[in-house]
């Protein structure tokens, strides 16, 4: 929100800010309600976690790391995160390697599926390649946030003292999300679970995956996994929206914005979320247009600096 109320005005870093908002806030709920979903497959049997109580379970725990602060949540971060990190490459990679043989039919399938005429005649061409182009940029904006400019909130909070090492930083971890997405898509091909009308579109296909090849130890893995993940990612966003809520708000009544965004983890958790993620399409959009807006006023101006003259440069 700074440098856009620098680089463009006041009032378009108010409406990234309440944008920026709307999205941590649903984000939340929607990552909620796939962590309760995985708690709640019927690859546990008997172990299931009705979604109430995972749903009271997650809030409480997002409200007491949230409550610590920055530091809190990073040192929670930075030991457990890289954990999941690894198990899961790990495991994705063993299956993949175990089924070599059919990456080079699952990758003409990919390119295949994606520029065939025949996919693209179920509606009008143009029609086709436009919904095949909005699904994957935001689908792909939503698994790795490039471009909206919400990685720059906490890494600009980073106690370094090389901005640059920080802000390379930021950029890799892009396509580390990137990898464990593809890697997750990899694995439901090469076994086939995409093809199962009984699982879920999500994680549970990524679950009946490893439990083929690692029993109720992979089920397990990605039990463990997934709530790194989705607890990690609920507090980013927890964070990001209450940097953005204390930007409009003058760093007042921000206890509100505690109550809201952790009730909004709870009802994510037990509500259906389908409306949730079209809503997030929408405010992404609204969201990237003013931050591209302000990069590209920012290369201007470090290109031809006679062309874009301000009082408060960044």
């Amino acid at each position: 929100m700074q440098y856009i109320e620098a680089l463009v005005s006041p009032g378009v870093a108010k409406w990234y800010a309440m944008c920026c908002l709307l999205l941590m806030i649903t984000w939340s709920g929607a990552q909620a309600n796939q962590l309760a979903a995985i708690l709640n497959s019927p690859l546990l049997g008997e172990y299931r976690i009705p979604t109430l109580f995972s749903g009271l379970f997650i809030t409480s725990f997002i409200l007491v790391i949230f409550l610590g602060g920055i530091k809190r949540i990073g040192a929670f971060s930075a030991k457990l995160i890289p954990v999941m990190f690894i198990l899961y490459i790990g495991a994705s990679l063993l299956i993949l390697g175990f089924n070599r043989e059919k990456l080079g039919s699952i990758f003409h399938d990919m390119f295949q599926s994606a520029f065939s005429p025949v996919a693209m005649a179920s509606g009008t061409l143009v029609g086709g390649i436009v919904s095949t182009l909005r699904w994957g940029i935001f689908k792909g904006t939503q698994a790795c946030e490039a471009g909206i400019g919400t990685q720059a909130i906490p890494h600009s909070m980073a106690e370094t003292n090389n901005p640059e090492t920080q802000g390379a930083l930021a950029m890799l971890s892009t396509y580390t999300a990137g990898i464990l997405a593809f890697l997750s898509g990899c694995v439901t091909l090469v076994t086939q679970t995409w093809q199962n009308p009984e699982l879920p579109l999500g994680i549970s296909m990524v679950a009946a995956s490893f439990e083929m090849y690692f029993s109720s130890f992979g089920v397990a893995i990605i039990i463990f996994c997934t709530f790194l993940f989705g607890i990690g990612t609920i507090l980013g966003n927890n964070y990001n929206g209450g940097q953005c809520f204390a930007y409009l708000m003058d760093n007042k009544k921000n206890r509100y914005y505690v109550v809201v965004a952790t009730a909004m983890v709870f009802v994510g958790a037990v509500a259906e979320v389908r409306m949730l993620w079209s809503l997030m399409d929408l405010i992404l959009a609204s969201m990237a247009v003013p931050h591209m807006a302000a990069l590209l006023r920012q290369v201007l101006r470090k290109a031809s600096p006679v062309l874009i003259e301000s009082k408060n440069p960044v």
